[in-house]
């Protein structure tokens, strides 16, 4: 019988003022990925996501928990940016973006 993951904490983080990304905040893909971030990020099970121009309404549901951009997924990783079909997380400084 395979487990359920354990909750999510919600702490929030104060969020950045929005600024456009530099070309040095360069963002991996999943697939592209280090076999230990690979493993750090294999507990997440990922539901739906809504994105929405007002940014206070996009939403990911991960781990049976609704998520909002500035969550803390678990220790060093956060939830950045909800996107119109992927989200960008933030692994202790290492930017990387999640498809739908």
């Amino acid at each position: 019988m395979a487990s359920t993951p354990a909750p999510l904490t919600k702490p929030k983080v104060p969020k950045p003022p929005s600024q456009a990304v530099s070309g040095s905040e360069r963002v991996i893909k999943w697939a592209d990925m280090t076999t230990a971030q690979q493993q750090a990020l294999s507990k997440l099970v990922w539901g739906g996501a809504m994105h929405s121009s007002d940014p206070s309404a996009r939403m990911v549901i991960i781990n049976d928990q609704v998520m909002r951009e500035g969550d803390v997924l678990g220790p060093g990783l956060v939830l950045e940016q909800i996107e119109p079909k992927s989200v960008v997380l933030n692994m202790q400084g290492q930017r990387i973006r999640k498809s739908f």
